[in-house]
């Protein structure tokens, strides 16, 4: 939902810039300038929490079936990661782990150098956040 308002958001700055390549820019346009940048970055800060979160409860969930890996048959924790980083990536979002979830990431990855069967897709798919797109 968020992320298909940021991109209305963003086409409609682009069209409000086109129009001021060919008149000048008038205090509304600036103000309107303004209050798109705002609300653009308002929904890309609440849409990157969301992210942030998800993806730190995927990492808790992980741990856990690392922990108690007899009573795993499918690892919904490798579920949870995959589309995570399916959506970061379909959608073009430059994110960058907060050091608390880099360190995480890490943590994980490493209680999986050796890994079970069970567990080689969730190893593949923890390496993978360490590779985002990164916002510049």
């Amino acid at each position: 939902m968020d992320q298909s308002r940021i991109s209305q958001l963003m086409l409609e700055m682009q069209l409000v810039n086109i129009n001021l390549k060919y008149k000048a820019a008038t205090v509304q346009d600036r103000l309107k300038i303004n209050a798109l940048n705002s609300e653009i970055y308002t929904l890309e800060s609440q849409r990157n929490l969301h992210i942030s979160n998800a993806i730190r409860y995927a990492l808790d969930l992980a741990e856990y079936e690392i922990h108690n890996a007899k009573n795993i048959v499918i690892s919904m924790s490798y579920m949870a990661i995959s589309s995570i980083n399916s959506f970061i990536r379909a959608q073009n979002i430059k994110f960058e782990l907060s050091f608390p979830l880099k360190m995480k990431v890490s943590q994980i990855s490493n209680m999986l150098i050796m890994p079970d069967l069970i567990f080689l897709n969730l190893k593949s798919e923890i390496d993978k956040l360490s590779y985002l797109p990164v916002a510049y």
